[in-house]
């Protein structure tokens, strides 16, 4: 045994395709692997799906942080917590494991609690139905260590059985079948285990005698005996012997440690993560990846591989396109490269684009990929807001969830945030998280996004765009994608574009107060009295019958609006969630006027409700608001219009996918709806049933609700911004990738000694 083995293996890291370690008791008989004997009680205090994570505290409950929607409520609801805040209902806690929609956790008992998403009976509870709490699994008991695969669970009991249950469509639950089970099977043929890890379709088990057993899909050759075939019954890996730990990737290959402290992979290698020294992209049995000695720990991510040695530094290989390596160079690592800037790691865990460390001190640290917010960082998230100092004199602005465009008030347009539709217009395709200037503009008077794609008004009054043109957006009769701007073709005399929210369509308002239209059209939402495939777009602008007098556009996911100059209000498209306010959820061809709505001055949408600014200064909404109905009280769809409560002396509003603002004549800033990411800028992320002041903000201008943060325009031409910052959309230089190290919790939050 090595020595120091001890000293690194008090607390073990749980991951959807890492390692899952049984507990402290050993049955009758058993002489397991001396490392295993060091490490079995001390499994699964982190876990992490594909885009949340968790940790066992030292007083056994569990604390959670990332994108948690599959978790914790109904599908389509955000729910998104940037630091960790406790599971209710979860004390002695031993072990947790969490996939990509539900989660297990291990209590000291040998019980098991499941929740989440249930489709495939993940949970094993018999049924279909989602478990939005932590529920106790009957089923089984005197379990030693649980491990959550992408719709299917594993679990190990003190008698060295396995247990598996559902999804089975690759043979992942090792049954001899393919058939789904919605409650705990023991695993026929396979006894005397001592750890078991699940990655998305497959499954290893490590035996007691240092052998790894394998099961379920093997298109990539993961489970290591020789051939490519799926396997529903556990076959041998081949060559390995003496192993001490396994690791499943949320990918498609596999890792095994040696007890002499070396590392072996196979399976997927098209980006070297499993042994960059073979020029396959894919190896049927284990190869020793070369360069690393002395290892205690060891980790699978998506398509990159980590490796604790025992001197505390950690090292990667493979993809390391978002820094998951920890190293400043993005290129392919063919051989393992040192982690930057971290010493004294005692255990590691990779997920699916990033990884977590623990530290000898009891901290944790994080690097690579952070825009679901599982670095726990908060580095992706402003609670209040913070000034964007890289562009001044600004006029308006627009954010899609991808980037932000912004027009300044010497008519030049500057961009920030994604980039890989080439939506910054830039000729590349590399993201920014600082604005930079659109080349080719100096007579811009007016900015629009949707998705990964970006539109300028000139005054000449042609509409430029740029970026996906996968669907259509781009207007210019083809569904090529573009880096560079380039005029819709036919289209001139426009005077306004559409406020879009994650459209598929584009609206344009010309100077004779009639709107062309193109995009999808698969709701009717272009308003010609038709209705075609999302497949076949309309791919040059079309003009909408019988619509006239217009002055204002605005254009949903799939539903449109337009104000005409008499303050009506006229509607078409999906109405699926009443956002047409038309008292109904039946779609519409053609431009119907709204019912109720009268002396309009504004109006709004977001992907399932709307909103109108009338006259006297009160909001009007309707739809599904924020999934809740925060804004009226009601949570019936196709409800008319109603009053939003307590607001009042409005001059503008602006409809968010999770919240929304409204400006006053004040020069204040009013927002509710959803708050998980800080959009609400009052330093929390607290909902808001009704609006509410931002602390401190006055003098805006105007103001733009974007997906999941916010962004105000003061008197001088500042931009203010806040909430989160995915893809690096506040544009205040950081970015949602971490390429080195970021301190995630301090020291003592973990327990490092048993």
């Amino acid at each position: 045994m090595r020595q120091g083995l001890r000293r690194w293996q008090p607390l073990l890291l749980s991951w959807l395709g890492f390692m899952t370690w049984a507990g402290s008791a050993k049955a009758e008989g058993e002489t397991t692997a001396p490392a295993v004997v060091e490490q079995r009680a001390r499994h699964g205090r982190l876990a992490a799906g594909t885009s949340h994570a968790m940790v066992v505290t030292a007083g056994g409950t569990v604390q959670s942080w990332g994108d948690a929607s599959s978790l914790f409520t109904r599908p389509g609801v955000s729910i998104r917590r940037h630091f960790p805040i406790e599971v209710g209902g979860l004390s002695g806690i031993t072990a947790v494991s969490v996939a990509n929609n539900h989660a297990l956790a291990l209590h000291q008992d040998g019980m098991v609690r499941v929740w989440g998403v249930n489709y495939y009976g993940q949970l094993g509870l018999g049924g279909g139905q989602p478990q939005w709490t932590p529920a106790l699994l009957p089923a089984l008991t005197d379990v030693t260590a649980v491990s959550a695969g992408e719709s299917f669970s594993v679990a190990l009991r003190q008698d060295g059985s396995v247990w598996t249950w559902g999804l089975n469509s690759m043979g992942q639950l090792g049954d001899g079948t393919t058939l789904t089970r919605a409650t705990p099977t023991p695993l026929q043929g396979l006894s005397q285990v001592v750890a078991i890890s699940a990655g998305t379709s497959h499954t290893l088990a490590l035996h007691q005698d240092g052998t790894v057993w394998a099961w379920g899909r093997n298109s990539r050759g993961q489970l290591g005996d020789g051939t490519t075939l799926d396997r529903n019954m556990p076959v041998q890996v081949q060559g390995l012997t003496g192993a001490v730990a396994i690791s499943a990737s949320p990918g498609e290959h596999s890792l095994a440690l040696l007890q002499d402290g070396t590392v072996w992979a196979w399976g997927a290698n098209e980006s070297a993560q499993s042994n960059g020294s073979q020029p396959a992209t894919a190896l049927p049995v284990p190869t020793q990846v070369p360069g690393l000695s002395d290892v205690v720990d060891l980790s699978a991510g998506s398509r990159f591989s980590v490796a604790l040695r025992q001197d505390g530094t950690v090292w990667g290989w493979g993809l390391n396109s978002v820094h998951q390596l920890g190293h400043p160079d993005r290129r392919i690592h063919t051989i393992p490269v040192q982690v930057a800037a971290l010493q004294d790691a005692v255990a590691i865990s990779a997920g699916k684009e990033e990884v977590l460390a623990l530290r000898q001190d009891g901290s944790l640290w994080g690097w690579g990929n952070n825009e679901t917010a599982k670095l726990a960082t908060g580095s992706d998230v402003r609670l209040t807001p913070v000034l964007l100092s890289g562009v001044s004199d600004v006029t308006s602005l627009w954010d899609s969830n991808w980037h932000v465009l912004a027009r300044r008030q010497d008519g030049t347009v500057w961009s920030w945030g994604d980039n890989s539709q080439g939506q910054l217009g830039d000729a590349t395709a590399h993201g920014r998280a600082t604005p930079a200037q659109v080349p080719g503009f100096s007579d811009a008077v007016a900015v629009a996004t949707s998705n990964r794609t970006s539109f300028v008004l000139r005054s000449d009054g042609t509409v430029w765009s740029w970026g996906d043109g996968t669907t259509g957006l781009l207007g210019d009769g083809t569904l090529v994608s573009r880096s560079t701007p380039a005029p819709v073709p036919g289209l001139t005399g426009i005077i306004a574009l559409a406020e879009m929210d994650q459209s598929r369509h584009v609206l344009a308002l010309r100077d004779d107060g009639r709107v062309w239209a193109w995009g999808d059209n698969s709701q009717g939402q272009l308003g010609d009295g038709t209705s075609t495939p999302s497949s076949s777009p309309r791919l040059t602008p079309t003009l909408i019958p019988g619509l006239t007098d217009v002055k204002a556009l605005a254009a949903g996911y799939s539903h449109s609006l337009a104000l005409r100059a008499d303050g009506s209000v006229w509607a078409w498209g999906d109405n699926s969630y009443g956002q047409l306010g038309i008292g109904t959820v039946f779609k519409l061809l053609l431009p119907t006027q709204v019912p109720g709505l009268t002396n309009v001055n504004a109006i709004a949408v977001s992907t399932f409700y709307s909103m109108a600014l009338r006259s006297d200064g009160t909001v009007w909404s309707w739809g599904d608001v924020f999934g809740n109905q925060k804004t009226t009280g009601t949570s019936t769809h196709g409800v008319p219009p109603a009053q939003v409560p307590n607001l009042t002396g409005v001059a503008a509003i602006s409809a968010g996918l999770i919240h929304a603002a409204a400006l006053r004549t004040d020069g204040s800033v009013w927002l509710w709806g959803n708050n998980p990411t800080g959009p609400f800028g009052n330093g929390t992320n607290v909902d808001w049933a009704t609006p509410a002041p931002v602390p401190g903000l006055q003098d805006v201008t105007a103001v733009s609700a974007g997906t999941d943060l916010t962004f105000a325009l003061l008197a001088n031409g500042q931009v203010l911004a806040w909430g989160s910052n995915r893809r690096s959309r506040i544009g205040d230089g950081q970015a949602s990738i971490h390429a080195l190290p970021a301190n995630v919790l301090p020291p003592a939050s973990i327990q490092v000694t048993p």
